[in-house]
């Protein structure tokens, strides 16, 4: 593609080199246009064009983008290959975006902060793990036409309960609770690991000291963030944890959709967990939740709690202070 548009440290030359090609072209008048191409084109490339101006390339002329009509221009070329799933297609875009510099880099954490995240998945998928064969077993107790209820206040999966689930003697029972078990024994293992860890993580320290945070997620939260410089503020950690609403914007017309849900889902669902902890603990954050809940419902209540207290993670590590030093809620 050697008649795409490049960028130029002079743009009064780019501009005078534009013109230039463009009124010498067949069919074109002097500001670059060629009225004999479909308006559809014209419009994509005008969007094109401002979305390469939005990236930061404000020496981008009119007529430099607009001379060659005929040109694959590869902002034009990317919502073409958008459609193909090869190779090829992808291996062209890929290596147009590093030709431009557009290619974004991607974060990669050290050896400490990877062996965290390991540890960390492995309590996420044995928890699962542990939950899924809970429920199985619940539903073959309901298709045997057996109460899952084991009276007197007792738990269907303690001691005594599971004494009362041996005594059935249903084979398909028996497998899986000896799987629970063993799961059992490996989540209390990985649990006193990652207690451990997040004791010798300065980091996790920090974050334990917040409201409803246990070692677990305090270690969650430490390895996902990594490096704390990489964000500029609290609004791009939330964004990166998913927590901030969808943007659908157009002209004067906004609308402000459901979560983006981007990033670690468990993650995010374990600060909405440790929001209904923190509720019950700091006194603040219940007068934030219920004043919220009265106006928009528990659901958005306890997602807005969670982001507040990924945004005090933010500056907790920023300052390297604990949740009492930072003291949110002091009047200014």
């Amino acid at each position: 593609m050697g008649n795409n548009c490049t960028l130029n440290s002079n743009p009064s030359s780019d501009y005078n080199n534009a013109t230039s090609l463009s009124s010498s072209a067949p069919g074109r008048s002097s500001n670059g246009f060629n009225h004999s191409e479909p308006t559809e084109r014209k419009h994509s490339t005008f969007r094109e064009l401002h979305w390469q101006r939005y990236r930061g390339h404000s020496s981008i002329h009119l007529p430099l983008v607009i001379r060659r009509w005929s040109d694959e221009l590869v902002c034009n070329s990317f919502s073409h290959l958008s459609k193909l799933r090869h190779d090829r297609a992808d291996a062209k875009v890929l290596g147009e975006l590093l030709r431009t510099n557009f290619l974004p880099l991607s974060y990669l954490p050290d050896e400490k902060t990877s062996e965290e995240r390991f540890l960390v998945n492995d309590m996420v998928k044995y928890g699962l793990r542990r939950a899924q064969l809970k429920g199985t077993i619940r539903w073959l107790l309901k298709r045997k036409g057996i109460a899952a209820g084991t009276g007197g206040g007792e738990k269907l999966f303690g001691i005594k309960g599971r004494k009362r689930l041996r005594a059935l003697s249903l084979r398909e029972i028996d497998i899986r609770l000896d799987e629970l078990e063993l799961v059992n024994s490996i989540v209390a293992r990985l649990d006193e690991q990652i207690t451990q860890t997040a004791s010798m993580d300065a980091n996790a320290k920090l974050l334990d000291s917040l409201p409803g945070v246990a070692p677990y997620t305090a270690l969650f939260l430490s390895s996902h963030i990594g490096d704390i410089s990489r964000f500029l503020d609290s609004k791009h950690l939330c964004a990166d944890f998913g927590l901030t609403p969808s943007l659908h914007q157009t002209g004067d017309i906004r609308f402000t959709g459901h979560l983006t849900k981007q990033g670690n889902k468990w993650l995010r669902r374990n600060m909405i967990e440790c929001a209904r902890a923190a509720i019950k603990k700091d006194p603040h954050l219940k007068e934030f939740y219920l004043k919220l809940r009265h106006k928009r419902g528990e659901k958005k209540a306890l997602i807005a709690v969670g982001r507040k207290l990924v945004s005090y993670a933010f500056w907790m590590l920023k300052r390297n202070i604990t949740y009492e030093e930072l003291n949110p809620w002091q009047l200014a």
